[in-house]
């Protein structure tokens, strides 16, 4: 019974070892997901990855029509989405703390003076990171605000 305290000791350790910034490549992103409020989802099998990739296709003409193969053995999507908040966005860097991923992201608004201020679009990004035994993802967003000049 010793070994047991020993073991969770080891396996607490391999988890903080492994925190800290997370590679990714990202994989698809548009301006319209069709999804209106702000979410990450997490993919661990091509079929789920699959079903997403053909519900946002629907809307966002600028995706490829078949999906990318991706291995699910050793990698994981996450699909962020903004909602209707913003008008474009951009992954700028994940990290991890044991299971969990925080996404940062960089979301685009367009100040009232510009052109397209009152269109709602739904923008989205999807990226593949490694590992598959991530559980949970969130964001931490900073927005940033663009400055229209009229004539």
């Amino acid at each position: 019974m010793k070994l047991l305290p020993a073991i969770l000791l080891l396996y607490s350790f391999t988890l903080i070892s492994n925190d800290g910034i997370v590679k990714f490549q990202p994989l698809s992103s548009g301006l319209n997901s069709n999804i209106f409020t702000q979410q990450q989802q997490l993919f661990h099998s091509q079929k789920d990855f699959n079903d997403l990739w053909q519900q946002i296709h629907k809307t966002e003409s600028m995706m490829a029509d078949i999906p990318p193969k991706i291995d699910f053995s050793k990698k994981s999507v996450i699909a962020c989405f903004i909602g209707n908040n913003g008008h474009g966005m951009l992954i700028d860097s994940v990290r991890s703390s044991g299971t969990s991923l925080t996404i940062y992201e960089e979301r685009l608004t367009l100040d009232q003076g510009c052109d397209g201020s009152s269109v709602h679009d739904s923008p989205f990004e999807m990226i593949v990171v490694n590992g598959k035994n991530w559980k949970v993802a969130n964001a931490q967003v900073v927005e940033e605000e663009m400055e229209c000049h009229g004539e």
